[in-house]
């Protein structure tokens, strides 16, 4: 029982970090990032495609912040398996960031919630094995 607390509790902090993020970096480009790029020399579809990029990286983090909070909620809606596979589009971008921009906040709290989705899922496979041994 304790061990699927922790592992919805991982979920939501997961999801809290994750929901910030995405709104946090949507705020950026609406209030600077736009201006920026737009002002940029560089061709129109690189400009367009930059815009994209940023406000879809939004829309995932946010996306992934709903999914993960329901999965607090509701336990079962989410496997192991999933939440495993689901944990592999922010430790990508995690990847990616540390890749081409180096360290620095944000992607450290990006690792930080990806690791807390992985702890979820692991605690959650025992959790669910050792429901079943108390309840015999």
């Amino acid at each position: 029982m304790k061990l699927d607390v922790l592992s919805r509790g991982l979920l939501a902090g997961a999801a809290l970090i994750f929901a910030s993020g995405g709104i946090l970096h949507a705020v950026a480009y609406f209030s600077k990032a736009q201006v920026l790029i737009e002002a940029a020399n560089v061709k129109l579809f690189f400009g367009n495609e930059l815009k994209v990029l940023w406000l879809a990286d939004s829309t995932t983090m946010i996306g992934l912040a709903l999914i993960f909070g329901l999965f607090s909620l509701r336990p079962a809606f989410g496997s192991r398996a999933l939440l495993l596979l689901l944990a592999l589009l922010p430790g990508a971008t995690t990847a990616l960031l540390y890749a081409y921009l180096g360290p620095f906040y944000a992607a450290h709290l990006l690792l930080l919630g990806t690791v807390m989705v992985v702890l979820a899922a692991l605690l959650k496979g025992r959790a669910s094995q050792y429901t079943a041994v108390d309840a015999q």
